[in-house]
């Protein structure tokens, strides 16, 4: 190898600079890849955000939860509420909630162009919800608590639908109506807890990813792993303000619904939440609908087509045990004294039986 005495001359003039390097017999190592941290910070987010969720999925066996309601449905006749006040509406929401509570989310819903002030409650119900496993109940009153507006509950098998104001009861067999449950409320989300981190950005306690689809977008409360907020397509789902609850169940305070058509908006649904419980006993008559007399049930579990209907001549507890008990036929006779009431019918036809035959013959031998 031939070294010409300028390239002697530059190494001996970089030892005297700085002989560190040759001087060292320890490895020089490279600065930390700043990428790999970062992957690594929300891997560990991620993570800690999975463990949450899949508590939550499961820790709620029975909830009473008892909400100021909100529902805007556009009609066939076109009311225009813009997208755009819809969602400067739910970035209020926090303040509103944290500053009045309620009062101060209803003096939201004021600014917006379908508030009426002639019918200032015209949007506003008042919803209980019960939830037992699969057991939903669903008990929708006027805002003061005064009128019932709708009754129904599903147990899985049969559904039953009250609507007061038409005096009648649909029941179904099977599930045939929109329910709101924990769901509604509290939604978790479910991504497969093996699953890697979708990219990430954590700051200031928000956690904010999407979906390994690429379509939907989250919003996440790193402490409590609260799904604050979720967008897909038309849709926006958020939750307000987690709350903590006996046993360590941590429920919003306040969520919301929207679905918009172009810049117009479809569905806007608002669940205030005043009261909850869970994992309390429910009363063993829960989920049972009762009803006032006059009401009339269409019984829908035969032929859909061809519906069973009558009406009931006095006010029920428990509308479904009513009429299967009416169209229940009587079971038979069990035990001996059913065997003796068998040989006791048969003994009297053969006695008719025999009398009959006499009689015939003595009117023969007579003519």
């Amino acid at each position: 190898m031939v070294t010409s005495r300028w390239q002697i001359a530059a190494f001996v003039l970089a030892v005297l600079i700085d002989p560190r390097p040759c001087l060292s017999s320890e490895p020089v190592v490279a600065p930390p890849n700043e990428d790999t941290g970062a992957a690594d910070r929300n891997q560990e987010v991620f993570s800690r955000l999975q463990q949450i969720w899949e508590i939550q999925r499961d820790e709620i066996q029975t909830a009473r939860i008892e909400t100021t309601f909100f529902r805007y449905l556009r009609g066939t006749k076109k009311t225009v509420l813009p997208k755009e006040a819809v969602e400067e509406l739910l970035d209020q929401i926090p303040l509103a909630l944290r500053d009045s509570g309620i009062d101060g989310v209803r003096d939201l819903i004021k600014t917006l162009p379908v508030y009426d002030p002639s019918d200032p409650d015209k949007y506003w119900k008042r919803l209980a919800i019960l939830v037992d496993g699969i057991r939903l109940r669903n008990t929708i009153r006027s805002l003061d608590g005064s009128t019932l507006i709708s009754d129904a509950a599903f147990d899985g098998d049969r559904e039953v639908q009250h609507w007061n104001d038409s005096k009648q009861v649909n029941v179904y067999g099977g599930s045939h109506w929109k329910k709101y449950g924990l769901s509604s409320i509290r939604s978790v989300p479910g991504f497969s807890s093996s699953g890697s981190a979708p990219p990430l950005t954590v700051e200031e306690g928000l956690v904010r990813c999407a979906h390994p689809s690429g379509r939907p977008s989250y919003v996440f409360d790193e402490e409590s792993g609260l799904r604050l907020e979720y967008r897909v397509d038309k849709d926006i789902f958020r939750q307000y303000e987690p709350a903590e609850y006996a046993g360590g169940i941590v429920f919003p305070t306040a969520s919301a619904q929207a679905t918009f058509d172009g810049a117009d908006t479809r569905i806007l649904r608002l669940f205030l939440v005043t009261d909850a419980e869970f994992n309390t006993a429910l009363p063993d008559n829960a989920f049972d609908v009762g009803v006032p007399a006059d009401t009339v049930v269409v019984d829908y579990r035969g032929a859909s087509d061809r519906p069973k209907t009558r009406k009931m001549r006095a006010p029920v507890d428990d509308v479904v045990a009513s009429i299967d008990q009416s169209t229940r036929r009587p079971p038979p006779p069990e035990g001996p004294n059913f065997r003796w009431w068998i040989i006791g019918m048969n003994a009297l036809l053969v006695a008719v039986a025999l009398g009959y035959l006499a009689f015939a013959r003595r009117r023969r031998a007579r003519d």
